[in-house]
C-alpha cells in the first residue's frame, strides 16, 4: 500500500510539473502573438503604410492618433523634416523619440531606421549599433517592411571594416525568419550576395545569387519576383566580367535585354552598356555600335533625370568605339561631352561610372601625347583605392606603365610593375581560393549525398543522385579550369597575359628562380607607326601573327607571355646562351619569311622586332621581376642600336 501512495504521488509530481511547463509555454506563445498582432495594429505602422512610396515627401495630415507631448508626434515632426531635407534637425527629432518612452510598438524600430538614414547621409555609412539594434526589433517583431532590413544594413555594407557584420546579421535574420515571402527571401539573400561580391568573397556570392535564380526561375513572377531575378543575373554576368569570361557576359545580357524589352524594366539601360563594353573587350566593334545605337533610340522615351545619367555612359562607351576605330577626334568630342555631363552632377546611374570615364580620358590624354596628365589623374586614381574598388586596377596600371615609358621614367615603370605583380598575385590568390571554396562547397553535398547509402534496389534513386553529383561535381571543375584558364590568356593574341608572371613569380618565391633560365623581352619595332598607318584593326592582326611566330619558335616546355601593347616575354627554361640565341634567329627568319608589309618602318619595309636577353645562370640569382628589368634594358640597348636585332646579358 505504502509504494502504491509513494508512486501515486510521484506521478501527481510530474503530471503537475508538466503541467506548468505547458502554462509557461501558452503563456510565451500569448505573449508572442500578442505582440505580433499588437505591432501589424500598430497606429504608427498603419500611418507610415498607408504613405506608401511617398513617404520622403510626406506632409503631417490634421488628425492623428497620438497626443501633442508624445514621442510618436514628434517622430511625426522629424519625419516630415527628413522629407523636406532638413536632416539635421529630423536627426534631433529623432534623438529626442528614443530619450522619450512611447507606447506603439513599431515607433523604436522606425525611428532607428530613419535616424540610421540621417547618419548615413551626413557620414556615408550608417552607425552600426543602430544598425544591430534595428536588426533586433525585425527579430523579435514582424518586420513592418522587409525593404527596412536590407535598406538598412546596406548602409554600413559600404564600408569594408562593417560589411561582414552586416553580411553576418542578415544571415542570422534569415536562419530565425524561415517563413519570409519569397519576394522578401530574395531581397535579402541578393543583399548578402552583393554584399560577398564587394568583399570578394566570390564563391559565397555566385552561390547565393544562383540560389535566388533557380528558385524564382521555378516560381510565376510578379513585378519585384522580376526584379530581384534580374538583379540576380547582373551580378551573375558582373561574376562573368571579373573572370574576363566575356563571352558568357555577352550571352548573359544579351538574355537580359530580351526579358527587360518584354517586362520594361529600365535596368535594361545598364545591359546594354555593359553588352556594348564586353562586344568592345573581343574586338567585336561593329556589335557594340549596334548595341550602343538601341540604346540611344530609348533614351528619348525615360526621364529627364535619368536620360542625363545614362548619356554619360553612353558618351563614354562611343569614345572607345571611336579610338577603337582609330577616329581620335571624335573620341576627343565625345569625352569631353561626358565629362563635362558628369562634372554637372553629383551622382550617376551606374557603379563607379565617372571613373569609367576618367580612364577612358586618359586613354585619350595618352593618344594626345599629355602623358604627365594622365600620370596624375592615374596615380591619384589608385592611390585614392578608386581603381581597385570599381575594378579597373588593370587597365589603370597598364596605361601607367604606358604614360611612363614615354616619359623615360624607367625608375617608375619598374615601382608600377612591382605594384601590378603584387595585385595580380593577390587576385590570383583570392580566385584560387574561391574556386577552392566553390569546389569545396560542391564537394561536401556530394559527401552528404552518399552518407549511409547503401546500393540496393531500395535507394536506386539515391544512387542516380550519387551519379548526378559525382558529374555535376566534374563538370564544375572542369568548368572552373576553363574560366582560370581563360583568366590568364590574352584574349586577343591566345598567348598568356601578365597574371601568368604573378603565377610564375608566386611559384618562384616559394622554390627559388631555377638556374640556367632566360627572359626575353621582345618588343614590335616602329608598331605606333603601323598602328597610324594601318589602323588599330590590322595592328590587332599583326599582333596575333606575331604571337603565333613567338609560339611555334619556342620549345614546348617555353612560356609565351604577352607584356602589354606590342610587348612580349619569352620564359626560356633549362636553356644554354646558344639555345636562347637559335631560338631569336629563328623568330627573326620567320618574319623575314612572312613578310608583313609595313612601309613607314625605318627598319625594314616589313614588321620586326628587337630584343632584350637576360640569361640566369646560378639558382636564385635573381628575382623574376629583376631577370625581367635586365632583359628590359638590354631591349632599350638594342633599340638603340638600330633595332631588328637582339642584346644578350648573362647574370
Amino acid at each position: 500500500m505504502e509504494e502504491i501512495r509513494r508512486s501515486s504521488t510521484k506521478r501527481m509530481y510530474l503530471w503537475g510539473i508538466g503541467l506548468v511547463f505547458f502554462v509557461l509555454f501558452c503563456v510565451a506563445a500569448g505573449v508572442w502573438y500578442m505582440q505580433k498582432e499588437v505591432y501589424y495594429r500598430s497606429p504608427l505602422h498603419q500611418l507610415l503604410v498607408e504613405m506608401g512610396e511617398e513617404a520622403n515627401n510626406w506632409k503631417m495630415p490634421k488628425d492623428i492618433p497620438f497626443s501633442e507631448d508624445s514621442a510618436e508626434k514628434l517622430f511625426l515632426v522629424g519625419l516630415e523634416k527628413f522629407g523636406a531635407g532638413d536632416y539635421e534637425g529630423a536627426a534631433r527629432d529623432f534623438k529626442g523619440v528614443l530619450e522619450r518612452k512611447g507606447e506603439d510598438p513599431a515607433l523604436k524600430g522606425y525611428t532607428l531606421f530613419f535616424l540610421n538614414e540621417t547618419e548615413y547621409i551626413f557620414q556615408g555609412v550608417g552607425n552600426i549599433s543602430m544598425v544591430e539594434q534595428l536588426m533586433e526589433e525585425l527579430t523579435y517583431y514582424p518586420p513592418f517592411k522587409e525593404e527596412l532590413l536590407w535598406t538598412t544594413v546596406l548602409t554600413i555594407g559600404y564600408d569594408p571594416q562593417l560589411r561582414a557584420k552586416g553580411i553576418k546579421m542578415l544571415e542570422d535574420y534569415l536562419r530565425i525568419n524561415q517563413d519570409l515571402k519569397v519576394e522578401d527571401w530574395a531581397a535579402v539573400k541578393n543583399t548578402i550576395a552583393m554584399m560577398e561580391y564587394q568583399e570578394g568573397n566570390y564563391s559565397k556570392s555566385i552561390r547565393e545569387f544562383y540560389d535566388v535564380q533557380l528558385r524564382l526561375e521555378a516560381k510565376t513572377l510578379n513585378e519585384r519576383l522580376t526584379q530581384e531575378l534580374v538583379f540576380a543575373r547582373e551580378y551573375i554576368a558582373n561574376i562573368y566580367y571579373y573572370f574576363e569570361d566575356y563571352e558568357g557576359v555577352i550571352e548573359l545580357y544579351n538574355r537580359l535585354i530580351d526579358e527587360g524589352k518584354k517586362s520594361g524594366d529600365y535596368n535594361i539601360c545598364s545591359h546594354y552598356i555593359n553588352l556594348s563594353t564586353a562586344y568592345l573587350e573581343v574586338g567585336e566593334i561593329d556589335k557594340a555600335k549596334t548595341t550602343i545605337k538601341e540604346l540611344e533610340f530609348l533614351i528619348p522615351d525615360m526621364d529627364q533625370y535619368l536620360r542625363e545619367e545614362i548619356k554619360g555612359s553612353v558618351l563614354d562607351v562611343l569614345a572607345n568605339i571611336a579610338m577603337a576605330e582609330n577616329n581620335y577626334v571624335k573620341a576627343g568630342e565625345y569625352i569631353t561631352e561626358a565629362i563635362e555631363l558628369y562634372e554637372e552632377r553629383s551622382s550617376d546611374v551606374f557603379y563607379g561610372g565617372w571613373y569609367l570615364v576618367e580612364l577612358t580620358y586618359c586613354k585619350y590624354l595618352l593618344h594626345e601625347k599629355q602623358f604627365n596628365q594622365v600620370i596624375q589623374r592615374l596615380e591619384a586614381m589608385n592611390q585614392q583605392g578608386y581603381a581597385k574598388e570599381y575594378g579597373i586596377e588593370r587597365e589603370v596600371y597598364e596605361n601607367l606603365l604606358i604614360a611612363y615609358e614615354k616619359t623615360g621614367n624607367i625608375e617608375k615603370q619598374i615601382e608600377i610593375y612591382r605594384q601590378q605583380l603584387d595585385s595580380e598575385i593577390e587576385k590570383e590568390s583570392n580566385i584560387k581560393k574561391e574556386y577552392l571554396n566553390f569546389s569545396k562547397y560542391y564537394k561536401d553535398a556530394n559527401r552528404l549525398q552518399s552518407t549511409n547509402v547503401k546500393l540496393t534496389k531500395t535507394n536506386s534513386i539515391s544512387f542516380l543522385i550519387i551519379c548526378f553529383s559525382v558529374i555535376l561535381y566534374m563538370a564544375i571543375f572542369y568548368f572552373i579550369r576553363i574560366i582560370k584558364e581563360r583568366d590568364i590568356t590574352d584574349q586577343l593574341t591566345g598567348v598568356y597575359n601578365r597574371k601568368k608572371l604573378g603565377a610564375l613569380q608566386r611559384k618562384y618565391q616559394q622554390k627559388g628562380t631555377p638556374a640556367q633560365i632566360a627572359v626575353v623581352m621582345a618588343d614590335i619595332d616602329a608598331f605606333k607607326k603601323y598602328n597610324d598607318t594601318y589602323g588599330h584593326m590590322q595592328g590587332d592582326e599583326v599582333l596575333k601573327d606575331v604571337a603565333e611566330i613567338l609560339t611555334n619558335s619556342v620549345r614546348s616546355c617555353d612560356e609565351v607571355i604577352r607584356y602589354g601593347g606590342e610587348e612580349f616575354i619569352l620564359l626560356l627554361n633549362e636553356v644554354e646562351k646558344e639555345t636562347v640565341v637559335d631560338i631569336c634567329e629563328r623568330v627573326q627568319r620567320k618574319l623575314k619569311q612572312t613578310a608583313i608589309v609595313h612601309e613607314t618602318s625605318e627598319v625594314k619595309p616589313y614588321v620586326t622586332i628587337s630584343a632584350g636577353i637576360c640569361i640566369q645562370k646560378e639558382k636564385n640569382k635573381c628575382s623574376l621581376p629583376e631577370l625581367i628589368e635586365i632583359a628590359d634594358e638590354q631591349l632599350y640597348e638594342a633599340k638603340k642600336q638600330g633595332r631588328d636585332c637582339f642584346r644578350v646579358k648573362e647574370v
